[in-house]
């Protein structure tokens, strides 16, 4: 009888994760720093179809921690290596940092959304066999509202984004002042006026990098399960299904940095599953990159020619990263407030960014040396960890490969600024580590 309580409260914590987890997939969509600019819905329509203000994901996490805190084992923490604590490094440097900031408004919102951040690095890192082995509901619901943000991709390509050109100024009419205000943006404008494909989120390389992290581990997760109930061709077919749409939907955000970490994900795959020869591997890794990468000059070859218009306003966020690192070198001006120098120090013809577009020199202009070492050096050591233990645990290794991808497209995206991005990848990441922690004490005890 006990065993059955026990059965039924884990599956129902399971589903409650999942359920929370995929409304902050899906209506976390927008970075951080517009906080205010995000109202509240207003009526059931709105819930269904518009992005929750940062309060209400700020409150789906608490009750994550609410649900799951009981079986945090802090102990856990003690005794391990050195890398594993840079987390806890970074956030207590961002925190010291944040005294010291050039704009308390946009730290506030910042901080509290990389105490988020840590919550859900703690959630996976106590629960990672939960996560990789136990939790069908929780997989089961991500997949649920992967597929949704699927459709809405699928569904402005095939005419939605016409359809919100159309409307567009019939909607704003319809719209209070206010709300008008936040809408009727100069980058609103230019996100619907182009034919690339953002989904639920800020952007269309936003919807990429989501892509890139979620794919491999949500499609494998639907062969699993389909597989361990005797439904392997059923399995097959989904899991190509959403590969296909998947990679389908990153051609169309027309996420240029999105397709190259794209065919570095999949060089990865072929080097890691296909039992042949070093030498055919590379042979299949070269043809894998040569051919997307001919894709990628085919499709943009007018962007090309025109002289890269983004990558040179990215190379301007970057050197002007680096040069407010300099200035402050210590503590930076503050976590989320790139945007505040960067005005000062901008080219005159360099259009305005509220963030760097390359989350590791943000951490270096933000809360300095220190920030950028901690931030970097636990990226590192997660896709060390996390490559070193996958190479026995199909889950974790597909997890991996989508956190590579996060990491990689993070050189040129705000990953770490928009919550459904980040949170989920930092969930990987504690799933991740806890494997490692667990693997690295099973290997001390075995020694003794």
């Amino acid at each position: 009888m006990e065993v059955v309580k026990k059965d039924i409260s884990t599956a129902i914590k399971d589903v409650l994760n999942g359920i929370i987890f995929a409304l902050i997939l899906v209506k976390g969509g927008n970075p951080v720093i517009f906080s205010e600019k995000i109202p509240a819905p207003q009526n059931i329509w709105e819930i269904i179809f518009s992005p929750f203000p940062f309060s209400w994901l700020l409150a789906l996490v608490f009750l994550l921690l609410v649900i799951n805190f009981r079986d945090f084992e802090f102990k856990k923490l003690k005794g391990l290596p050195f890398s594993f604590y840079l987390i806890f490094i970074w956030f207590i440097w961002q925190l010291i940092s944040s005294i010291f900031t050039v704009d308390a408004n946009l730290t506030l919102w910042t901080m509290l959304h990389f105490s988020a951040c840590l919550a859900c690095f703690l959630l996976g890192f106590f629960l990672y066999r939960d996560f990789l082995q136990t939790s069908n509901y929780f997989w089961t619901a991500l997949c649920i509202s992967f597929f949704w943000i699927l459709y809405n991709g699928i569904n402005q390509h095939f005419g939605g984004l016409e359809e919100i050109r159309k409307n567009f100024e019939q909607i704003l009419a319809g719209l209070p002042p206010e709300q008008r205000l936040l809408l009727d943006t100069y980058e609103f404008r230019v996100k619907i006026m182009s034919n690339r494909i953002f989904s639920v989120f800020v952007y269309p390389n936003a919807f990429a990098g989501v892509l890139l992290l979620m794919t491999p581990v949500l499609s494998y997760s639907v062969f699993k399960y389909l597989q361990l109930r005797g439904f392997k061709i059923i399995g097959l077919v989904l899991m190509s299904v959403m590969v296909i749409l998947s990679v389908c939907c990153l051609y169309w955000t027309g996420s240029k940095a999105g397709w190259l970490v794209f065919s570095v994900m999949l060089i990865f795959l072929v080097w890691e599953n296909l039992i042949i020869s070093k030498k055919i591997k590379i042979i299949i890794g070269i043809s894998i990159a040569a051919f997307l990468i001919s894709i990628l000059f085919i499709k943009h070859s007018e962007y090309f020619q025109r002289g890269s218009k983004s990558v040179g306003a990215r190379f301007d966020y970057w050197s002007c990263a680096l040069k407010i690192a300099v200035k402050h070198p210590i503590l930076g001006t503050g976590p989320g407030t790139f945007s505040k120098p960067y005005r000062e120090i901008k080219k005159p013809e360099s259009e305005m960014a509220k963030l760097a577009h390359n989350d590791y020199l943000e951490q270096a202009s933000d809360s300095g040396v220190i920030g950028f070492i901690a931030y970097t050096g636990f990226i590192i050591s997660t896709l060390i960890f996390g490559y070193r233990n996958s190479l026995h645990d199909s889950m974790l290794f597909v997890l991996w490969l989508g956190f590579l991808g996060w990491s990689l497209h993070s050189f040129f995206e705000f990953h770490l600024y928009i919550p459904s991005i980040a949170w989920t990848a930092f969930l990987f990441a504690g799933i991740i580590h806890g494997k490692s922690a667990d693997s690295a004490v099973r290997v001390i005890k075995s020694v003794k």
